[in-house]
């Protein structure tokens, strides 16, 4: 329990009774305490302990101060990550209450205490090897006062507010390695240090907005790191969302525009006005932003008084008062961007990041202190989440439950209406289709298919060909950043799906789609040829199959050679799979009344030779021989360009280290990979 002076005066009048409270740490440091059984305890214990010390503001010598922070930092490198919090927060109320800045130095902090905490700490996240130090400082940094984050000259790099800033943006990146290998733990800490800075930094200007911003937006849009515990970079987009609320609260609060009450305010002579005694500068007020049509109709009929009170002054005439530091980087770009990525989030496949996203996007559309601007179609955005109706924070209770499936999906399948949101729901959406989790796939499959089919239904061509060209998107952007098969796996299985239920017909055979077929097949030759990964192998051989079947003729020449090259590859679940497919496709095709092509018997001699090979037990040298003959019966020309191709084995590959081989699929290392998933 907490004790104050004032509540306790006889007990801190007792100066042998103060010195042994103010002691203590270094008494129990002095015993060993943290040693063997019960240390953790110990350690929890004392952090706990300076946190009430600073609580009751006994005053304490600088060797006392600097004692007791010299001990959280050994507690802040403990492995622990429960001892890394408590110490944490005893740190931050430490460096507040003690520690005081020179009254000669104008309220800034000695070099001395820069150089031990700011300078320090961001050393050792920087360069440290040990990940418990990393996780340890970087949350340190998050917690230091504002008195310690001066700045004085934004372009000084020396300042503290860009070094913290810097090491922390460092640590948060989805591409930093503590020593030799990624530490979520470090980035997770970072991204909630940088949290934390939103409300401490004494002033948020416009590139500390941005570079904290950048903070958030790489985190949830790139964090997708995994290890034995899963989609651990879920930890880093979790707090990242939690913080960019933090972040857009703040800095309408603090941009530069005219602030209300509650209802729209009325147009006047002198600019946009509530009540005759309402400031505008008010910043508990509610913001209201004047739409475009508003602003135009009041320079419209007031041209003459404005022309003239700019003339007198000199100077533009705004409808609003200035503040005296404006801050106007909040716009529409920003306010776009940040929902679209929290839209994206919303749909995708994990259950707590969907929880989190749609409780931050629900807070940011229905906040109306202070009211956030600039979105676009917010009220549109919110009747279709049926966010309307929603209650005040202090009246709140969770009305949707936003990582159930089956409340989420079908609100994400009707907000794909609003255009400028189409692709970022599309883009998450596509991950939850593809995933694994059976309630997940279902939802979202119903939602994104519903919606797709009222499109086809309707000849809605402009929405299906954006959906294909989103879909080409997606493929190039993870063939360009060899990201594997974390998009690309979903991405197939989607498209295979909307194939079986014949609503990508009008993309691959009407003139809705363009050349889409055409580039649908030209994407799947790149992944064949880039990827050794068997399950997505197999995803290309379902779509290529689902192509063939919709549109025999007018796709066989490009997709015909890559089922064969499958049909040969070096895997024999990719051959025996390809096959299974391949004859499927025929049979449809051939039972086809459109189908166009020479009733020669070669079909059906295909089909034939597809059932008698034994295409996943064969040698690989008879089943490319088998391959060959089942091109030259359909008329396909293979492009042969090893020996392998051709069916011809050199003894000398076979011998280990003789050197690269020949075909481009002679690693089993994604086989024995995928073995037992």
């Amino acid at each position: 329990r907490t004790a104050t002076p004032s509540s306790h005066s006889s007990i801190f009048n007792d100066d042998d009774l103060r010195n042994d409270i103010t002691n203590l740490v270094s008494t129990i440091e002095s015993l060993r305490l943290y040693r063997n059984r019960g240390g953790e305890l110990m350690r929890r214990a004392v952090c706990h302990f300076i946190s009430c010390l600073c609580s009751s503001g006994l005053s304490l010598s600088v060797k006392q101060q600097v004692g007791l922070l010299d001990s959280l930092d050994g507690h802040l490198k403990h492995t622990s990550e429960l001892i890394q919090k408590d110490a944490t927060e005893a740190l931050r109320q430490l460096l507040d209450v003690y520690f005081p800045c020179p009254k000669d130095s104008g309220g800034r902090p000695t070099e001395r205490l820069i150089n031990r905490t700011v300078k320090r700490y961001s050393d050792e996240v920087l360069r440290s090897d040990n990940p418990a130090v990393t996780r340890g400082f970087v949350s340190a940094l998050g917690a230091l006062p504002k008195k310690l984050l001066v700045d004085d000259d934004e372009d000084d790099e020396a300042s503290c507010v860009k070094i913290v800033l810097n090491a922390v943006a460092h640590a948060a990146h989805f591409k930093t390695c503590v020593g030799m290998e990624k530490d979520a733990e470090t980035r997770r800490n970072a991204v909630e240090a940088a949290t934390s800075l939103v409300s401490t930094l004494p002033q948020l200007t416009e590139p500390y907005f941005y570079k904290i911003l950048d903070i958030f937006t790489l985190a949830i849009t790139k964090d997708y790191n995994t290890d034995r515990r899963g989609d651990v970079g879920s930890w880093s987009r979790i707090a990242a969302m939690k913080g960019l609320k933090e972040l857009v609260l703040r800095v309408v609060r603090e941009s530069d525009l005219p602030v209300f009450n509650s209802a729209p305010p009325t147009i006047t002579s002198t600019g946009w006005g509530g009540t005759a005694n309402q400031s505008l500068t008010d910043t508990n007020n509610v913001i209201y932003c004047p739409s475009l049509t508003e602003r135009l109709e009041h320079l419209t009929k007031n041209s003459k008084e404005v022309a003239h009170r700019s003339l007198a002054t000199k100077t533009p005439v705004h409808p609003y008062k200035k503040k005296t530091k404006p801050l106007v980087f909040w716009n529409d770009i920003v306010a776009s961007s940040i929902i679209k990525i929290i839209l994206q989030q919303l749909a995708e496949k994990l259950d707590t990041v969907r929880s989190t996203a749609g409780t931050v996007l629900s807070e940011l559309l229905t906040a109306t202190s202070p009211k956030i601007p600039f979105i676009p179609r917010a009220s549109d955005l919110k009747d279709t989440l049926t966010l309307s109706s929603y209650p005040p924070p202090q009246q709140r209770q969770q009305q949707i439950n936003w990582s159930h499936a089956d409340q989420t999906f079908p609100l994400l399948g009707q907000a794909l209406a609003i255009d400028e949101y189409f692709e970022s729901i599309l883009r998450g959406m596509v991950i939850s289709v593809g995933g694994l989790t059976e309630s997940v796939v279902r939802a979202s499959t119903l939602a994104l298919t519903s919606f797709v089919k009222g499109c086809v239904t309707l000849r809605r061509s402009a929405v299906l060909a954006k959906m294909g060209r989103v879909f080409l998107t997606l493929l190039r952007e993870n063939h360009e950043k060899e990201e594997g098969g974390r998009v690309t796996l979903p991405l197939l299985k989607t498209i295979d799906k909307l194939i079986q239920r014949k609503l990508m017909d009008p993309l691959l055979v009407g003139d809705e789609g363009g050349d889409f077929g055409a580039s649908l097949v030209e994407e799947l030759r790149k992944e064949i040829r880039g990827t050794t990964d068997v399950t997505r192998l197999i995803a290309v051989a379902n779509v290529l199959s689902g192509v063939l079947i919709v549109s025999y003729d007018k796709m066989k020449d490009g997709a015909l050679p890559l089922v064969l090259l499958l049909l040969g590859h070096t895997y024999p679940r990719v051959r025996k799979h390809t096959a299974e497919q391949f004859y499927v496709a025929l049979q449809d095709v051939s039972s086809s009344s459109c189908y166009s092509s020479r009733r020669d018997g070669s079909v059906d001699a295909v089909t034939a030779k597809l059932l008698e090979v034994e295409w996943g037990d064969s040698s690989l040298v008879a089943v490319r021989q088998e391959r060959n003959e089942v091109a030259r019966l359909l008329g396909v020309a293979l492009k042969v360009s090893t020996r392998k191709e051709r069916g011809e084995v050199s003894a000398t590959t076979t011998k280990r280290g003789a050197g690269k081989m020949d075909d481009d699929f002679e690693s089993y290392n994604s086989l024995v990979r995928e073995a037992g998933r």
